[in-house]
C-alpha cells in the first residue's frame, strides 16, 4: 500500500519574511505623513496584463511597522503597479478600494491617508480627482459617494454624491443624508423625511415606499430589502419587506429580517429561525433556526451552511441538499474559496461548493484551506496546525511548529505563528515549500476570472508573482521614506 509521502520543515531553513534592513539603511519613520518615493532597487521583470488586457492598478503593500506595539495591525501603506510593472502610485495610503463598472469590472479606484481628502484614480494611475471629504466610497458608475460627520454607533452621517469624471456634486452633502449603491447606474438617497431611487444616467428620482435595509446586499437590484419605518441605529429593528423599482411594496413588510437576492433567493426572518424566499415571493428550502450564506471573495453566494437544533447541513446556491442535516460540524471559512470540512466523530469530509464535490480527508486532517489543501487542527479555538496537506501530490508537510494556515488563490497555501515561534512558510500544490515567507492573493478585476497574481515576500524582497512563482515585479521591503 502506498502512503503519502512526508516533507519535514527545519526552523532554520527559512527566512522569515522580509529579513531585517542592513545597518546602513535609514530607521523608517512611523509619522503618517511620511510618503515613499520609488525604491532605487524596484525591478520591472515583466508585464503584468490582466485578463481582458485592459488597463489596472495592482496594489503593491508596504509595511512601515511590522510588529506594532500592544499587539495591533502592521502600519501598512499602499501603491500601485499598471500593466507594465511599473510602480507608478507610490506607496503612501492606508486604503483602498476599486470601483466596478456595469459589467462589474474595476473601473477606478480610490485611496485614502487619514486627515486628507481621498484620491480617485483611473487604471492608468492618473489622478481624476480628490473627492471634498476623507471619507469616499463606491457610487456606482463614475460616482463616489462622499461622508463627513460620522457619528459612531448611532450611524448618523452626511453624505453625498460626486461624478469623477466631471468633478460634479451630483447630489449635495446634507444632514443625516446616506447614499447606497443599488446597482452601477442606480444609487438610494436616503433623508430624513423620504428616499429615492437616483438614475445616474437620466438623472430621474423615483421616490419609494419604505426605507432601504443598509449593510443589505442589494443582490440583483431588482427587488430590495426595506423596513417600513426608518432606522438609523446598529439594531435597525422593525419588520422587513421587498420594494421593486418602481418604488411600490411586492412583499409587505412581514419579515424580522432579510437580506438581497442572490441567485434567485433571499434569506427572510421569521422571528427566532429563517427560511428562504424565491422570486415568485415563496416559501422554499426550509425552516431553519440558522442560515449562514457562504461567500467566496468577491462577495458571490456559492451556498448555505443550515442549522437546525444541533444537527448542520449544506445546501448549493440552489438550495439542493448537498450535506443533509445531521450531528456534524460543518466549517467553511471565508477565505477557504468554497471550500467546507464536514466532520463526525473520528472522520473528515472535505466539500467544495457550488459544485458540492466531497472527498474522504486523510486520517488527522479537519480543516479546509481551499479545494487543494488541507490541515490539521490542534486548537480547535485557533485553528491551528501541525501539518498540511496538498491534496492533488497526496504530499503531508510537517511544519516547524504550531501556526494558522490559509489557502491561497489556486497556487498555494501560507502558514504564519503570528508569535514568531515557527517561521511563515508558503507552500505548493506539490508539497513542496517556496521560497516565499508570505503570499496573498490579487484577484483579475473581471470578477469571473479569479486570481492575476500574488503579492508576496522573500528576504529583504517583495513583489508580484505569477501562479509558477516566476516575480514580473519586485522591490526592497525596506523602501526609503520621505517626510
Amino acid at each position: 500500500m502506498a502512503f503519502p509521502r512526508t516533507v519535514w520543515l527545519v526552523t532554520l531553513m527559512f527566512l522569515v519574511g522580509c529579513a531585517a534592513p542592513p545597518v546602513a539603511t535609514p530607521p523608517t519613520p512611523t509619522n503618517s505623513s511620511a510618503v515613499p518615493s520609488a525604491s532605487p532597487t524596484a525591478s520591472v521583470l515583466a508585464a503584468m496584463p490582466a485578463a481582458d488586457g485592459r488597463p489596472m492598478l495592482w496594489p503593491a503593500r508596504l509595511v512601515l511597522e511590522s510588529a506594532p506595539e500592544f499587539g495591533g495591525s502592521p502600519d501598512v501603506r499602499y501603491g500601485f503597479v499598471d500593466v507594465r510593472g511599473k510602480l507608478v502610485v507610490p506607496q503612501r495610503y492606508e486604503d483602498y478600494v476599486y470601483c466596478p463598472d456595469a459589467t462589474g469590472r474595476t473601473a477606478f479606484l480610490i485611496a485614502s491617508l487619514a486627515g486628507r481628502r481621498a484620491e480617485v484614480f483611473d487604471l492608468g494611475g492618473k489622478l481624476l480627482t480628490r473627492t471634498p471629504t476623507a471619507t469616499a466610497e463606491c457610487g456606482g458608475a463614475d460616482h463616489v459617494v462622499i461622508t463627513e460627520d460620522v457619528w459612531g454607533e448611532t450611524d448618523r452621517h452626511n453624505s453625498g454624491l460626486v461624478n469623477v469624471t466631471t468633478g460634479k456634486v451630483v447630489v449635495p452633502v446634507a444632514k443625516d443624508r446616506h447614499v447606497d449603491v443599488v446597482d452601477a447606474r442606480t444609487v438610494n438617497v436616503s433623508d430624513p423625511s423620504r428616499e429615492y431611487f437616483l438614475d445616474l444616467t437620466t438623472g430621474k428620482k423615483t421616490s419609494h415606499k419604505g426605507w432601504l435595509v443598509e449593510y443589505a446586499d442589494p443582490g440583483d437590484g431588482k427587488l430590495l430589502a426595506a423596513r417600513a419605518q426608518r432606522h438609523r441605529d446598529s439594531s435597525q429593528s422593525g419588520k422587513v419587506g421587498f420594494i421593486d423599482r418602481s418604488g411600490a411594496w411586492a412583499v409587505p413588510a412581514e419579515f424580522s429580517d432579510a437580506t438581497g437576492f442572490a441567485n434567485g433567493y433571499s434569506v427572510v426572518g421569521l422571528g427566532q429561525q429563517s427560511t428562504f424566499l424565491n422570486t415568485a415571493f415563496q416559501h422554499v428550502g426550509g425552516v431553519w433556526d440558522e442560515v449562514r450564506a457562504i461567500e467566496e471573495p468577491g462577495g458571490s453566494v456559492l451556498g448555505y451552511r443550515v442549522t437546525l437544533a444541533s444537527d448542520q447541513g449544506l445546501l448549493g446556491p440552489d438550495l439542493r441538499v448537498v450535506v443533509p442535516p445531521g450531528p456534524v460540524s460543518i466549517t467553511c471559512d471565508g477565505e477557504a474559496s468554497g471550500a467546507c470540512s464536514v466532520v463526525a466523530g473520528a472522520s473528515a469530509t472535505l466539500v467544495v461548493l457550488p459544485e458540492g464535490t466531497t472527498t474522504a480527508m486523510p486520517a488527522g486532517f479537519s480543516q479546509a484551506l481551499s479545494p487543494f489543501f488541507l490541515a490539521d487542527e490542534v486548537d480547535p479555538d485557533f485553528s491551528d496546525s501541525n501539518r498540511v496537506y496538498a491534496i492533488s501530490a497526496g504530499v503531508t508537510v510537517e511544519l516547524a511548529g504550531t501556526t494558522s494556515c490559509t489557502g491561497v488563490g489556486t497556487a498555494w497555501a501560507a502558514c504564519d505563528s503570528g508569535s514568531g515561534m515557527a517561521p511563515p512558510v508558503v507552500i505548493d500544490t506539490a508539497g513542496r515549500v517556496t521560497p516565499f515567507a508570505t503570499a496573498q492573493a490579487v484577484p483579475d478585476p473581471s470578477p469571473d476570472k479569479g486570481v492575476a497574481y500574488y503579492w508576496v515576500t522573500a528576504g529583504t524582497y517583495q513583489g508580484f508573482v505569477d501562479a509558477k512563482g516566476t516575480w514580473r515585479y519586485r522591490e526592497s521591503c525596506f523602501t526609503q521614506l520621505e517626510d
